[in-house]
């Protein structure tokens, strides 16, 4: 579903990825992992578009993406949660999922029944301005707005930042659902252990703006072969 070779990505001058090669099979979830400032969210905010890659290329679905745009690549099935949720705060529920139902114009007629259907609580609060919803009511929102669009691959960057730990785990496995039932590829960029362990098949360790570390198999199992990656 996806091949990453040798991207690498930056700010002006400033190198922040340095040459990384990846690849995600179709329906997997991974996870990306490592300490704050070592590079993760750029590396999503390069496979969305959002930052120009300096050099590399980015293979979706069979097709070479490195040149299109942000909205290019959503339209072609790339759903982005950004870090911090990324809501329209003054907006309502309803209102910001059917902004997310736009990014496919295929699906634009779409109803929300998916969003509700996993989300119960957003129905609850389908009339609530978004921005006063709890950090958790937000994650979910954002992820659901994806959903919407029906995206072949999901990013999701950090959604576990500044929610509960209860709610980071009821996420996981949400997620966990979503690419089940609907043939999602997830990449999941994270430091909260639990929800690293609980969703991902796999993981590639970051550090420096390159990947240092695989884990595998029973190896996402082991809290210290993640930790590790975490911790200064």
């Amino acid at each position: 579903m996806l091949n990453v070779e040798h991207i690498s990505s930056g700010y002006g001058r400033i190198s922040i990825i340095r040459d990384i090669s990846f690849e995600l099979k179709k329906g997997e979830i991974v996870s990306v992992i490592g300490r704050n400032g070592v590079g993760k969210s750029t590396l999503m905010k390069t496979l969305t578009g959002l930052i120009e890659s300096k050099n590399g290329k980015i293979i979706f679905d069979g097709k070479d993406v490195t040149g299109l745009s942000a909205s290019e690549r959503a339209q072609q099935g790339i759903g982005y949660v950004p870090q911090g949720h990324g809501v329209f705060p003054f907006l309502n529920v309803e209102e910001n999922l059917k902004i997310g139902a736009m990014i496919h114009r295929a699906e634009r007629d779409k109803d929300l029944a998916i969003a509700y259907a996993y989300f119960p609580r957003l129905y609850e609060r389908r009339t609530q301005k978004a921005g006063t919803l709890s950090g958790g009511e937000q994650a979910m929102l954002s992820i659901a707005r994806a959903l919407i669009g029906r995206p072949k691959l999901m990013l999701l960057d950090e959604p576990s930042e500044g929610i509960q730990p209860n709610l980071a785990q009821q996420i996981g496995e949400i997620v966990h659902q979503c690419s089940k039932d609907m043939g999602i590829t997830v990449l999941l960029c994270e430091q909260h252990i639990g929800l690293i362990q609980q969703a991902s098949e796999r993981c590639y360790a970051v550090d420096k703006g390159t990947i240092v570390g695989r884990i595998r198999g029973a190896e996402v199992k082991d809290y210290h072969k993640i930790k590790q990656y975490l911790t200064v």
